[in-house]
């Protein structure tokens, strides 16, 4: 598609088009890091938490390798599970400007908050069955669990932030 032809587009249509398109590419991260192997992910999140604790922590660097590869594991399941909930926060940020652009669900804001959260849920579903088939990964309900509390979260910052927009809105019209 063209630069001319999204200008041809209106404004709902291009925002449908823009939040469609970064709603499947981040569906593909997620999916592309659910593939990773057990190891492979382990080595992917170990590599984030050493290099934040450079970054952070004092004497990191120093410490004997023992110590780091003690501290990088004790680390690992919290910003795993970080990781989990922070995905699905973004992704229901994306799926809910998404569904905002549908007439049909734009009569009231809780229809595209509906429609995300069981977009995000299912989608959190699929990908611990998807990670049943991974080798040294495991399906955890858990992590559905952990998603879908994400995803919530990310629905009421949107909502949040829908509420504040309006409410400019109408005090800018009053002035």
């Amino acid at each position: 598609m063209s630069f001319e032809m999204l200008r041809l587009l209106d404004r709902r249509q291009r925002r449908r088009l823009i939040f469609g398109i970064l709603t499947i590419l981040w569906c593909v991260v997620i999916f592309l890091l659910s593939s990773q192997s057990g190891d492979e992910s382990s080595q992917t999140s170990g590599g984030f938490i050493a290099t934040f604790c450079d970054l952070l922590v004092p004497r990191f660097a120093g410490l004997e390798e023992a110590k780091r590869i003690e501290l990088v594991d004790g680390l690992q399941h919290i910003v795993r599970k970080c990781a989990h909930f922070s995905a699905y926060l973004l992704l229901s940020v994306l799926s809910m400007q998404l569904f905002m652009t549908f007439e049909r669900l734009r009569g009231k804001i809780i229809y595209p908050a509906l429609a995300s959260l069981g977009f995000c849920v299912a989608y959190a579903m699929t990908d611990e069955l998807h990670q049943y088939f991974v080798p040294g990964r495991s399906s955890q309900i858990r992590d559905v669990g952990i998603d879908s509390l994400g995803a919530l979260c990310g629905i009421l910052i949107s909502l949040g932030i829908w509420v504040l927009i309006r409410y400019l809105k109408g005090r800018r019209q009053e002035s």
